[in-house]
């Protein structure tokens, strides 16, 4: 008894674990044209979750579903797998709920093939491509563009530096005949302040008495001359003197 009880949970479990499908209903439409649009959308705007399809086995597709069209993602065989899934189609989905699965009664699905999305890849990556050449053309042209025309500014640049050095050389010029007439008349008001100061020092100051003597000696004389006849005199008295005593005796 106790092994048909086993046998018949066994088999309860067993179909009851390979029953369960799910799918995760993310949004609804009332056309088939916008289920389509709004699976290229996503596709196009959340391309990390569509890889999960990939790695965890299941598909999104865009089908009727009542009177409505559905974006959906399905099957789901694992628990885990459906709700690391739905916590993320959440958060871009506030309107996703998750759903038993049934089979469609319409078989006209239409969902977008693997392969035709790898080639509509490929196809605009190329397209990319194409477009960055053309930017990186019209960039070099562009520098070329610009190099040319430094080339034609920098003669002009140069000339026009010319034109300037010359003309602050002529300024200057012009600067210095103004300050030399300047000078000269500056050199010419000191050289008459100093014949006026040497006026002033030859004009003779009166003089009295003694000091009237010594200008005059120190004119005409030379003190030396003065010594030698004082001292020619002074012999001379010496000399008389003498010359009576001895006429004397």
């Amino acid at each position: 008894m106790n092994r048909l009880f086993l046998i018949v949970l066994f088999l309860f479990l067993g179909t009851s674990l390979s029953a369960y499908s799910k799918k995760i209903v993310m949004t609804t439409f009332y056309t088939q044209e916008q289920s389509d649009d709004g699976l290229k959308t996503f596709i196009r705007r959340y391309p990390s979750l569509y890889k999960l399809s990939d790695t965890n086995g299941f598909d999104y597709k865009a089908r009727k579903s009542g009177k409505y069209y559905i974006l959906v993602a399905e099957v789901f065989k694992d628990r885990k797998i459906l709700n690391s899934v739905y916590k993320k189609i959440k958060q871009k989905y506030k309107s996703a709920y998750v759903g038993n699965y049934s089979p469609p009664s319409n078989p006209e699905i239409k969902t977008l093939k693997k392969v035709e999305i790898k080639e509509n890849l490929k196809v605009k990556k190329k397209e990319i491509k194409k477009e960055v050449k053309k930017i990186e053309i019209k960039k070099n042209e562009l520098n070329e563009q610009k190099e040319k025309k430094l080339e034609v500014i920098k003669p002009e640049i140069k000339s026009e530096n010319k034109k300037l050095e010359i003309k602050k050389q002529k300024v200057k010029n012009v600067e210095i005949k103004k300050q030399v007439p300047e000078k000269v008349e500056v050199k010419k008001s000191k050289v008459e302040k100093v014949k006026v100061e040497k006026v002033k020092v030859e004009k003779p100051t009166p003089v009295h008495g003694f000091e009237f003597l010594t200008d005059a000696f120190e004119k005409y004389f030379q003190w030396s001359y003065v010594v030698l006849f004082v001292v020619f005199c002074v012999l001379l008295f010496y000399f008389i003197k003498f010359k009576r005593i001895y006429d004397e005796y």
